[in-house]
């Protein structure tokens, strides 16, 4: 049932579900036929079955270093939760197939940078849809600190084995909805970023300015915004975060709630990213009762149905790209510099997991100034959300480099959410 072709709607017109291949050539393929929109990237680590973790960037220009704002969507952080990669790669079909045609797509991709990376987890998921246990949430941690032997994952001695990726995270790492337990669904690591496959996630979000986040899953009919757990009490974008999500949930028919109103979560994706950066992140918890139904409800999840018929997690999506460009939801450092200096904004920090640990965290992201000499950068706020809630600031760490790496120019820069600020750097254009 799950596999019966359909008829074509998709973007993509894919009919059926995706096999691990499948997303590595389809990504491949949009990358050849779209060379000045669409650049491949591996992520840092390999999975623990030495897996290539891929994703594809998608702009005007891609291959331009230029400080347009980042939206990144997420898949299959849960093995078995296959609309979720679906969904994200039929998102960068869509955007390719209609820039030039659909006015709004045309001004995303203008505007924007938006990465896809459909899946998270490629050694459950290969496993989930291929080698006769669909039901596999978790990676293929085996045993703490090693790395598992060929087969192992898949014998069904081990199937209850693994770390939940979306519980690995170090925002409250070890805290309410994450198990100590290697075997329960909901295990956490045997720490915060123990696996390769969450360092991945955050190793990209800390080197590029992402704004915005969603990360996809099933199943609830949810789209879920921080806090995870009760206790938190709401952020201090509140009134902007629920908005957006309130707007998304409008196109969707998905309810659009706190995280922990499902059940208090820890060491989830945007439990880090949010707190660690400021950009906005939201789960969307796909369909009603089925973590992979027929294929048919990718469609209709896509482009809704009955009263969101036409709109959809299509239209959600747009909702999120434009908002990841709208000025008001996050930063912008803009100035004067020397063409083909490299700039680079800087924090380093510590994440508090939920006993108290303090991690280090660095965030380090880079753009080019352009040939004209002015720069405008979008950037997500220099304080953290538990700084600003805790009534202090923080400021980037501006430098202004050669692009051997020589440091021209440093700059303190303080910029708040909706706000800009000018760095024209005189000391670098003058000794570049």
């Amino acid at each position: 049932m799950r596999n019966k072709a359909i008829a074509a709607t998709l973007p993509s017109g894919r009919t059926a579900y995706r096999q691990l291949a499948d997303y590595t050539s389809d990504m491949a393929a949009l990358a050849t036929q779209y060379p000045t929109k669409v650049k491949q990237f591996t992520l840092k680590n390999n999975s623990l079955e030495n897996r290539a973790i891929r994703g594809i960037e998608v702009t005007r220009d891609v291959n331009v270093s230029n400080g347009k704002p980042v939206f990144l969507m997420l898949g299959l952080h849960h093995a078995r939760e296959w609309p979720s990669g679906e969904l994200t790669l039929e998102f960068a079909y869509d955007l390719l197939k209609n820039d030039g045609v659909d006015p709004r797509i045309t001004n995303i991709l203008d505007k924007a940078r938006v990465v896809f990376v459909p899946v998270v987890n490629p050694d459950g998921f290969n496993l989930s849809r291929t080698l006769g246990y669909e039901l596999k949430r978790k990676n293929c941690r085996i045993t703490n600190g090693q790395l598992p032997t060929a087969g192992q994952c898949a014998q069904s001695a081990n199937r209850s084995r693994g770390t939940d990726l979306n519980r690995n995270y170090s925002g409250f790492w070890g805290g309410p909805g994450a198990s100590s337990s290697l075997t329960s669904e909901t295990y956490r690591g045997a720490s915060a970023f123990s696996e390769p496959e969450s360092r991945n996630v955050q190793a990209f979000v800390s080197a590029h300015q992402v704004t915005t986040l969603i990360t996809n899953h099933t199943y609830s009919n949810l789209v879920l915004r921080e806090p995870g757990y009760a206790g938190a009490g709401p952020t201090p974008d509140e009134s902007i975060y629920k908005a957006l999500g309130d707007q998304m949930a409008a196109q969707n028919g998905y309810d659009s709630q706190f995280s922990y109103e499902l059940y208090d979560t820890t060491g989830t994706t945007e439990d880090w990213s949010y707190y660690a950066t400021g950009g906005l992140g939201f789960t969307f918890e796909h369909g009603a009762n089925s973590f992979h139904p027929a294929f048919s409800n990718v469609v209709n999840y896509y482009f809704g149905t009955g009263s969101t018929a036409g709109k959809g997690n299509r239209s959600a999506f747009l909702l999120a790209a434009e908002s990841t460009i709208n000025p008001a939801r996050h930063s912008i450092v803009t100035g004067s510099g020397p063409a083909g200096a490299v700039l680079r904004l800087k924090k380093s920090f510590t994440t508090k997991t939920w006993n108290g640990t303090q991690l280090p965290d660095v965030l380090d992201s880079t753009m080019v100034v352009p040939a004209g000499g002015t720069y405008t950068w979008h950037t997500n706020p220099s304080t953290r959300p538990t700084v600003v809630q805790q009534g202090g600031t923080e400021s980037w760490t501006l430098t202004c480099e050669r692009p051997s790496g020589q440091v021209l120019e440093t700059r303190q820069v303080t910029v708040a959410r909706g706000a800009s600020v000018t760095a024209n750097l005189t000391t670098c254009a003058a000794g570049f």
